[in-house]
């Protein structure tokens, strides 16, 4: 069992969610991510803003004479976009999608890149290969028509 101090991540500004995954925690995959009816709930709201925000240029004008003015549309799109994704990050999923990216991220900056003359001399190794295997194929081809217009 992990035992975390909240007071030592709060003073050091991180995350105070568990760092146990369902699997270590002995949770079920399903019932780790099996959201609430509240989340249920955020999840609608946040489909029906989404669903809102593309129709807000069609519907907007005729119900708001300020709904006219582009700025007032873009400002009322940009409202509900941001109100829906701040709704599914309140979800159970939400937040396990932040923390994916925020995984992802991390793994990212581990990644070691080829250098640039690795790079360039794969390049061109590659290339001598393709060019090889083009003439070897060539050849066969050569071959098989040959054989074929003999005996045709």
């Amino acid at each position: 069992m992990v035992v975390r101090n909240m007071a030592d991540n709060e003073v050091s500004g991180q995350d105070n969610t568990p760092s146990l995954n369902s699997f270590e925690a002995g949770l079920d995959p399903k019932q780790a991510m099996a959201g609430t009816k509240v989340d249920g709930l955020l999840w609608l709201v946040a489909v029906v803003l989404l669903i809102g925000a593309t129709l807000v240029t069609r519907y907007l004008p005729q119900y708001a004479l300020a709904g006219q003015n582009p700025v007032v549309q873009g400002a009322v799109i940009a409202g509900m976009l941001v109100l829906a994704l701040g709704l599914m990050y309140l979800t159970k999923q939400g937040k396990a999608f932040v923390r994916l990216v925020k995984d992802a991220f991390k793994e990212r900056a581990k990644i070691t890149w080829a250098t640039m003359p690795d790079t360039k001399r794969t390049t061109w190794l590659v290339l001598l290969v393709v060019i090889v295997i083009a003439i070897i194929l060539g050849i066969y081809d050569w071959v098989f028509n040959t054989f074929i217009k003999l005996f045709t």
